[in-house]
């Protein structure tokens, strides 16, 4: 009787356990079916706003000397608003800015900041943002006078407190090193919004990558996908833009991410719009203080990630809004223009004490503010419209602009504005 019993029993192990297979199996597949079935999600992404107080801007943004490397600082108010028409008009469901919200952190650029964040939210859409290094712990200043003055600015502590209803309070989980978050968008796609500015800048905390681990596992394991956003990059995207741009434990995040199937990493900091297809695609989305004042948006419905690149239409929103300067009017070309003469000063002054002509030196300036603002743009660029120019900067062996010509040139033959990822 004893043999029978345990015979019986050892049967009914096996039973249970492909019982346990099939529930499991089951249960994938029902959230699988669901996760395809689901509506799609709208995301709208922007980075480097560098919204400065309209009361401290002033002339002194229009000297070629304090353009800043070519930010559009002087109507950072008129191309933040014209963004944000865009994202009221289109309605998504979240609104992403990953961080630079201001140009250095003044608190009085943060408050103008926050009262139009209320108004998308109050629109229905959910703004999560993170800080970018020039958002918290810098020095303020006030250009509206003949010289700046220094004002008051935020320290961490108060940018959680100013900016909880953004993402924080929102929050399913949250990091007690640092301002990073965890959003769930949908029952299937969670969000990571990595703050890496308001502790160590430019560094994820150990204890940070501690808890991201925990949630990593947790959030594969319940079959999410998952998309982080960071200021810094995950990816190096030029060899020349690489130290102080890249986390600088970037390593270390990234093996994080590949171990745990992070879907999509997306930052900022560069002002580049610029892909890296890897194990841990990453986008850098365009800062929209440069031209085109570029911005992203993903489409996700479980089955892919859809991301395009879409320039704010800054002209039309100042014609609708009755403006009559003509810089705004036109926008498009002036923002091109105003940058491209940073990197054209760059050039005439470098070649001041040269024995080139003036009409190579300005063949020079133009080929290389022409491929500058392209690669910016997130443009395919053709060496063949630069024959004669690149082969000019090609006699300039020794030249650092030359080589960061090759490295724009290298990235730009591929499509820096569109990526689509599919899912499991």
């Amino acid at each position: 009787m004893k043999t029978k019993f345990l015979t019986r029993k050892y049967m009914v192990i096996p039973v249970i356990i492909l019982a346990v297979i099939i529930l499991v199996f089951g249960l994938h597949v029902y959230r699988l079916h669901e996760k395809h079935s689901q509506e799609p999600i709208s995301i709208m992404i922007a980075t480097d706003m560098h919204l400065l107080a309209a009361d401290y801007t002033g002339n002194y943004f229009y000297e070629p000397s304090a353009i800043f490397d070519g930010k559009l600082t002087h109507y950072s108010n008129e191309y933040f608003d014209a963004f944000l028409a865009e994202v009221l008009e289109k309605k998504p469901n979240l609104l992403i800015l990953s961080g630079d919200l201001t140009l250095n952190g003044s608190m009085k650029s943060h408050e103008e900041m926050i009262a139009r964040l209320n108004e998308v939210q109050a629109a229905g859409i959910q703004v999560l943002v993170i800080p970018g290094n020039h958002d918290v712990d810098v020095t303020a200043g006030d250009y509206s006078l003949e010289e700046p003055i220094i004002v008051e600015s935020l320290d961490a502590e108060d940018f959680a407190s100013y900016y909880e209803n953004f993402g924080l309070k929102q929050a399913i989980s949250k990091d007690e090193a640092s301002g990073s978050y965890i959003y769930e968008a949908s029952p299937y796609l969670r969000i990571i919004m990595l703050d890496t500015n308001t502790d160590l800048k430019g560094k994820v905390h150990e204890d940070t990558l501690r808890w991201l681990e925990k949630e990593l596992q947790a959030a594969k394991l319940a079959g999410f996908d998952v998309i982080s956003v960071s200021h810094q990059n995950l990816h190096i995207h030029n060899p020349m833009l690489y130290f102080t741009y890249q986390l600088y434990n970037a390593d270390a995040l990234y093996e994080l991410y590949k171990k745990y199937d992070v879907d999509l990493s997306i930052s900022g900091h560069i002002h580049v719009q610029s892909i890296v297809t890897d194990d841990v695609p990453e986008i850098v989305v365009g800062a929209l203080a440069v031209p085109d004042s570029n911005y992203g948006q993903i489409l996700y419905d479980g089955k892919v990630l859809e991301y395009t690149t879409h320039s704010t239409d800054v002209s039309s929103y100042a014609k609708a809004q009755g403006w009559t300067n003509p810089d705004l009017l036109e926008y498009e070309a002036y923002c091109r223009t105003y940058f491209e003469a940073f990197a054209k000063a760059q050039t005439y002054e470098s070649y001041a004490e040269s024995s080139l002509s003036q009409e190579d030196i300005a063949l020079l300036a133009e080929t290389f503010a022409t491929i500058n603002s392209a690669y910016f743009a997130g443009e395919i660029i053709d060496e063949a419209d630069f024959a004669q120019g690149l082969a000019l900067w090609r006699t300039q062996e020794e030249s650092f602009v030359l080589r960061y010509i090759e490295t724009m040139l290298d990235e730009a033959t591929t499509d820096n504005r569109s990526l689509t990822i599919e899912l499991d």
